[in-house]
């Protein structure tokens, strides 16, 4: 379920319909990394910009 959900949310932010036909073929997170930025490709759109995350907790400052 979370895998569809997954998708779901794929196609939602992205603006793209993934066929059933290729489903099968994501089975994993690079699968659909690949896919994903292939189709924004064909399709002309501009490529998925990374984002950084800062961790909110500090750096530790412990010595050993």
């Amino acid at each position: 379920m979370a895998v569809i959900e997954l998708l779901y949310q794929l196609e939602e932010t992205f603006g793209l319909q993934i066929p059933n036909e290729d489903l099968a073929g994501l089975t994993n997170v690079g699968h659909v990394m690949s896919y994903v930025e292939k189709r924004l490709r064909e399709s002309g759109a501009p490529a998925p910009v990374e984002k950084v995350v800062k961790s909110s907790e500090p750096k530790s400052t412990k010595k050993f």
